[in-house]
């Protein structure tokens, strides 16, 4: 017995500690990257709040926003507030009363104000919400009233805040209090309207330009344009208002002839300065001018008009900084003749009543992006240099320290030219300011001042705004890295080669040889007791990689062309970004083949495969012509293998990535491991990179042994045409670059008539989806079969609002004959009798009910081979009035799984519908050792049966952005549907609570024996 026991012990002791995910631990990896939402544009505008003795930096994508001022599309709703020392968001609202709307934004004071598209003005503070007011419901017709921007003033010691609305023409101010919301004038003011008891002469459009304070009355400039949206200096008139009230209104004339001076309506700034009035702007031209005009107030009338140019620079804007007490200054930005943007600062100063002069700060060079600090009387600028480093500089000034930005990475070079630049701290001897970049990167550095001279730069914090707004994702598994030499490029034989001697079997001998020396006579003993004892830190690192918890994510932004890396072990630290062209209309990361695996040891696209392709499609002068931006890049690194461009007859309608097993090589710099066939608008056909070995690699996928060819399918929105093809080769071509060798069969097509429905949105399967089984097994030991169809596509479609009224005054019973009408087609499935709960057969129509309301949004399962339609599922959640022009109807496919989401108008609250296809179902007895059904061991889209379908819609109280599904290595755990809400909130649902089977009674024995739940 001893010796039994002594050989037990030693055998336990020889076992290495295995590492293990315990229930305590789970969650741990998790992180979360809280971002301000300004991932469409970057920051756009950038205030410091001041609270007590707290300070925090407010941005927005929006400003207050100017005279004719276009608000950029796709603009984010959420102003945020951000810790000035470390970045990080304190608070996020959003500001829009719709889910596609747009806003201005102006903090006055210790308030945030906030004016959406819609006329609803907000005031906040740092503790949240304080008031609102709807803006437009001051009129008495509200039809055609709206929300343009935000200006502010003071009036008898208080802040106020004032809403311009635009309407036919003319524009009308409406005035509250900024801190109670309380109304300071009686009804809302028209420009025409103060513009004619100046007794001007009318013009095409008036408009209020400024409102400022004079003394304890408040003063409003307002002027006139012509067709050409130019505002000229002598169709401009001043009201004093006292009370509420309008008390005078005088012309604001000027000395001499300025009959010549017209100002860019949208360039036009106003403020106030020791009792006169200052009116500035762009004069419209070539040789544009910066002008300013200087007018008396408190009757005084008369004022002469300053312009100045600067050699070779056009004006594009003003900015103008009110927090100067001796001054105003001024942000003039134009382009010099390259193209280049081009800031200078102006302090406008006045010597003697009436007299300005103007002192330009400036740094001895052109600047990306400039501030002026009047408390330190310094202009600090930034600039990118010919290197693509970004340097800040300041004239006569030495800057020591970080005097380069730097990328959220670590990099010292942003490697996009700055954007804006943001005064966010200015002291007498230190100033913080923040730089945004084009790509999104927003740095913050603080200057601090040791002499007139010396100067000491240090970087407070970086991040990416790009991470607001996030088109697609891929993910990397760090545990497989690529070898390289020490030059950084890839040696694809000699990693191959590794790879093969490492699973030999005298490889693997001489592993355990090593593992069992390092215990017995190199203290692996010792270190493997403390480990079952005690994991640490270094141990869980390492226990991360084996589990695969160690990835790095590809994260692309399409709005702000910017790709991320992000390591997920390291708690979502940028480990590099790369800029791509801003003037491209699709950006798309290109990895895997048709059909990879998550898990795919062969190098076809799995989470092993490093080797990435991004395309950029960039419109050309030359139309219809357009021209692809690719780059072949490591995703662990950043590295650039290889790039290049090519030119295309017309845009992108489908990609379809193929893949090579071999690495790229060192020698080729115009090929990728990684290659997209790029099917265009007018039917033909790219290859990317424009390769030999890209054709041959697309030549191999059409010509495979186990595939009937490539099938590749288009989805035109405006026509509503759903086209199925198959790429074949042209007889006799070769497979050379530019011969165009290849050729598109049409297979089969769908029609989703865009008179009667619009097309909302696509969904695919997860390519490189896991599947955890085939089938079901049910409580009583019978098989439901899954249809598993890699070739599935959800097209998401509404019905027109024309249409749905149209159909709906004929019928007279709200559509029930448009209703029978898509019923009666044999692809579709409401109303199906239980066989069981949810299903129908294939083909079978529903039975007509006596009384049906308009469906309104359809759900469509389309075969991308043949152009069937499998299936068709259809809603009522909206009338012909609650039809808005865009709709979110986020859709995941999982396995044989169809969960998708929308907002129901007629029952206001977000459904839930889910659909799960089947193949059939196996009887207990029908699969034993000695018989089994007949199937199809291959399945075709040509060929094969139309699914069975359960389907079930649930309700839930959030609004839902988005959906998505767990991901395990080898489909190891079950799988939890994810819900993005509209209150920035990520929700976790067990599939079997959506389950279409799940039962609304009592459970059975059977039901509970499979899992189901009530």
């Amino acid at each position: 017995m001893a010796p039994l026991l002594a050989t037990l012990v030693l055998s336990l002791l020889l076992l290495s500690p295995t590492a293990a995910l315990h229930a305590d631990e789970a969650g741990l990896t998790d992180f979360l990257i809280r971002t301000p939402g300004h991932g469409h544009h970057g920051v756009q505008y950038g205030q410091t709040l001041k609270v007590d003795d707290d300070i925090v930096w407010v941005t927005s994508e929006s400003g207050p926003g100017s005279i004719d001022s276009k608000k950029a599309a796709d603009t984010s709703c959420y102003v945020a507030g951000r810790n000035v020392t470390d970045g990080a968001v304190l608070w996020r609202v959003n500001a829009c009363s719709s889910p596609d709307g747009s806003h201005s934004a102006l903090v006055v004071g210790e308030m945030v104000h906030t004016l959406d598209d819609r006329g609803l003005l907000t005031g906040w503070k740092m503790d949240g919400l304080k008031w609102n007011v709807d803006v437009i419901s001051s009129f008495d017709s509200q039809e055609n009233v709206e929300a343009s921007r935000l200006i502010s003033a003071n009036y008898k010691g208080n802040a106020i805040i004032g809403s311009v609305l635009q309407r036919e023409g003319d524009e009308y101010l409406v005035i509250h209090d900024s801190l109670t919301g309380e109304a300071v004038t009686p009804a809302a003011l028209s420009a025409k309207t103060l513009l004619q008891k100046a007794k001007l002469k009318s013009s095409s459009r008036s408009h209020i330009i400024g409102m400022l304070s004079s003394n304890s009355k408040l003063g409003i400039i307002s002027g006139y344009s012509n067709d050409k949206n130019e505002v000229n200096l002598s169709s401009v008139a001043y009201t004093e208002l006292e009370a509420g009230q309008s008390a005078s209104t005088i012309v604001l004339k000027l000395a001499g002839d300025v009959s010549n001076v017209a100002l860019t309506a949208a360039s036009i700034r106003a403020f106030a300065f020791k009792e006169r009035v200052y009116v500035m702007g762009i004069e419209k031209g070539k040789n544009s001018k910066f002008s300013i005009a200087t007018f008396g107030t408190r009757g005084k009338i008369g004022g002469k008009v300053i312009s100045m140019g600067f050699p070779q620079l056009e004006f594009t804007g003003i900015s103008v900084d009110e927090s100067t007490e001796t001054g105003r200054v001024l942000g003039i930005v134009g382009e010099d003749v390259k193209g280049r943007r081009v800031v200078s600062v102006v302090t406008v100063k006045e010597k003697t009543e009436g007299e300005l002069f103007f002192d330009k700060n400036s740094t001895g060079e052109n600047h990306d992006a400039l501030v002026y600090c009047s408390n330190m009387d310094m202009a600090l600028g930034a600039s990118e240099r010919e290197d693509g480093s970004t340097v800040i500089s300041s004239s006569g000034a030495v800057i020591k320290g970080d005097n380069t930005l730097s990328s959220s990475s670590g990099e010292k070079s942003i490697a996009s030219f700055v954007d804006m630049a943001y005064l966010v701290e200015c002291k007498a001897d230190f100033m913080t300011v923040a730089f945004t970049t084009k790509g999104g990167t927003t740095s913050t550095i603080r200057l601090d001042k040791h002499d007139s001279t010396a100067y000491t730069a240090k970087e407070l914090w970086t991040t990416e705004e790009a991470l607001g707004s996030i088109s697609s994702a891929v993910f990397l598994d760090e545990t497989h890295a690529v070898s390289m030499s020490s030059d950084g490029s890839v040696n694809a034989d000699e990693e191959e080669k590794n790879a093969l001697q490492k699973l030999e079997f005298s490889s693997r001998m001489q592993a355990q040889m090593s593992s069992l020396k390092n215990f017995l006579f190199e203290g692996g003993i010792f270190s493997s007791l403390a480990s079952m004892a005690l994991m640490s830190d270094e141990k869980k690192a390492e226990r991360n990689f084996h589990f695969g918890f160690a990835k790095l994510s590809i994260l692309l932004s399409e709005s702000m062309s910017r790709i991320i890396a992000l390591d997920t072990a390291k708690e979502g630290k940028v480990v590099w970004a790369m800029n791509l062209n801003p003037d491209g209309v699709v950006h798309k990361v290109i990895h895997g083949g048709q059909s990879s695996s998550l898990n795919d040891p062969h190098g076809y696209g799995g989470v092993h495969d490093h080797e990435l392709l991004v395309m950029s499609l960039v419109p050309t002068k030359s139309k219809p012509k357009s021209s692809i931006e690719w780059r072949c890049f490591d995703g662990m690194t950043g590295k650039v293998f290889s790039n290049d461009t090519v030119t295309v007859s017309s845009g992108i309608a489908q990609i379809v990535p193929l893949r090579s097993h071999l690495h790229h090589s060192t020698n080729d710099n115009r090929s990728c491991r990684q290659v997209a066939l790029v099917i265009h608008d007018d039917d033909s056909i790219s290859l990317i990179p424009d390769s030999d070995r890209s054709y041959a690699i697309a030549d191999e996928a059409m010509s495979s042994a186990e595939k009937s060819g490539l099938f590749v399918h288009t989805i035109d929105k405006d026509s509503g045409v759903f086209r199925a093809m198959r790429v074949a080769r042209k007889s006799g071509s070769s497979l050379k670059p530019g011969s165009k060798p290849f050729e598109l069969v049409t297979v089969g097509k769908a029609l989703f008539d865009p008179s009667h429905e619009k097309i909302v949105n696509i969904a695919y399967p997860q390519r490189n989806e896991v599947i955890q089984s085939p089938s079901t097994v049910l409580g009583d030991d019978a098989l439901l079969l899954k249809y598993l169809n890699p070739h599935l596509v959800v097209v998401v479609t509404e019905a027109t609002k024309s249409f749905l009224a149209e159909v709906t005054s004929e019928s007279g019973t709200d559509g029930e004959s448009f209703y029978n009408a898509l019923a009666s087609a044999d692809n579709s499935s409401s109303g199906q009798k239980r066989k069981p709960l949810g299903a129908s057969k294939p083909g079978e129509a529903p039975p007509v009910a006596s009384s049906m309301i308009t469906p309104s949004l359809f759900v469509s399962l389309v075969d991308s081979v043949s152009g069937q339609i499998l299936h068709r599922v259809s809603h009522a959640h909206a009338t012909k009035d609650d039809i808005k022009a865009s709709i979110n109807v986020p859709v995941i496919i999982s396995e044989n799984w169809v969960v998708y989401s929308f907002f129901n108008q007629r029952t206001r609250r977000t459904d839930v519908g889910v659909l799960t296809l089947h193949e059939g179902m196996i009887d207990k007895n029908g699969l034993t050792a000695f018989n089994g059904p007949e199937q199809e061991v291959i399945f075709s889209s040509l060929e094969s049966a139309k699914p069975i379908v359960l389907s079930k819609t649930f309700g839930i109280t959030k609004v839902v952005t988005a959906l998505g599904v767990t991901v395990t290595k080898a489909g190891i755990s079950s799988k939890q549907f994810l819900f993005a809400t509209s209150n920035d909130q990520v929700i976790s649902m067990d599939r079997r609570l959506m389950d279409p089977r799940r039962p609304n009674g009592e459970l059975k024995t059977t039901e509970k024996l499979e899992g189901l739940v009530q």
